[in-house]
């Protein structure tokens, strides 16, 4: 049901188009990459290095998003059967000869508590992932762009040198989480 209502990011038509997306990620990865060239290999392995940091928090992601998906899917077919019956007609006469009321909503209670618990603790797993893929940017940028300036204060880099590199040290970046996130 998930699949047909998705569109085109699930199943069959998600794996073409993202075949399609990630051959052009890889070819404009291989443009900047060449142009890069001629910046220290430390930056290129620091681009790289937390690019597959980000690549495997992305890949953790889709895996928990799954999973919640799946737990997800669970806990409404229960709320959803129990709140049927609940509303049934034909249970009306025994839920009131049994008393069954409070205990019915109180199950009923229950079942979105736990899933209303699930879903903060699967937030809480979203935000740390966030968190460190944001870091590993951070970490990425901080470092590319302090090479860049202090090689720009030295006199061995112009500022028209420094802006392209700065361009392509950006780029190359984007190309290879887009990159990353298409593979994932």
């Amino acid at each position: 049901q998930r699949s047909f209502y998705a569109g085109d990011e699930m199943g069959i038509e998600a794996l073409v188009l993202a075949a399609g997306g990630s051959l052009r990620q890889l070819a404009g990865f291989v443009v900047y990459f060449l142009i890069s060239a001629q910046l220290s290999p430390w930056i290129l392995f620091v681009i790289l290095a937390t690019t597959l940091g980000i690549a495997l928090l992305n890949s953790r992601k889709s895996r928990l998003l799954n999973a919640y998906f799946i737990e997800e899917s669970r806990s409404d077919e229960n709320i959803l059967r129990l709140a049927d019956r609940i509303i049934d007609s034909k249970y009306a006469k025994d839920i009131h000869l049994y008393n069954m009321k409070a205990w019915l909503l109180g199950t009923l209670d229950s079942l979105i508590g736990l899933l209303l618990s699930r879903s903060r603790t699967h937030c809480r797993k979203l935000f740390t992932l966030q968190l460190g893929k944001q870091l590993l940017i951070l970490l990425r940028d901080g470092i590319v762009y302090g090479y860049l300036i202090s090689r720009m204060v030295t006199g061995s880099l112009s500022v028209a040198e420094f802006i392209l590199f700065a361009g392509v040290a950006s780029g190359i970046s984007a190309w290879l989480s887009g990159l990353a996130e298409q593979l994932s």
